[in-house]
């Protein structure tokens, strides 16, 4: 939601300017940074809850997993778009994900 008012103020704001290419470097640079650490910051909650599950298995601790994994999973998705046509991260991604 936080990067829909973002973007929107952005274009809001830029509509009259004159927009260049360091611009939009610029822009993507704080998209990605800004949609990284989201999920950074998601992910980081659900290792979290997975070491809790893992250290003291019990029904709660499972649904607290599997709720933190859902409130991860959306920043997770977005971060996939900044992946496509990108060869620095394309190239080790299967071993990530393997």
């Amino acid at each position: 939601m936080k990067k829909l008012l973002w973007l929107s103020l952005l274009a809001g704001t830029m509509a009259h300017a004159e927009i260049n290419k360091s611009d939009v470097v610029e822009g993507y640079i704080d998209l990605t940074y800004t949609n990284d650490s989201d999920a950074l910051h998601t992910a980081e909650h659900l290792q979290h809850a997975v070491n809790i599950l893992v250290k003291s298995a019990s029904p709660e601790a499972l649904a607290a997993a599997k709720e933190t994994w859902l409130a991860a999973r959306p920043s997770y998705q977005q971060s996939e778009v900044f992946r496509f046509g990108n060869s620095v991260v394309g190239d080790w991604e299967g071993e990530l994900n393997a």
